[in-house]
């Protein structure tokens, strides 16, 4: 019966099931489409920088750089601003 239940839903994710292949998309193409249309769309309307200033993000990577300098944003500024 478990195996029975595992191959159908391999069947299902893969789309190689037959029954009602044409009325909606289902398994696989489903979440195909929920992450590339529905997901994507939600994601572009954040504005990642709404609760953070210029003057935050400068701020945050003088106090992780510390006395060094470095070519990329710090891990440590990076997560600090992240939380926020």
């Amino acid at each position: 019966m478990i195996s029975n239940f595992q191959r159908e839903y391999e069947h299902l994710l893969e789309g190689t099931f037959i029954r009602d292949i044409a009325s909606e998309t289902q398994g696989g193409a489903r979440i195909n489409y929920i992450f590339h249309k529905i997901f994507k769309k939600v994601i572009e309307t954040i504005d990642p920088f709404e609760n953070l200033s210029e003057q935050d993000i400068q701020t945050a990577i003088k106090n992780a750089q510390a006395m060094g300098t470095s070519l990329f944003v710090p891990e440590g500024a990076f997560e600090v601003l992240i939380k926020q």
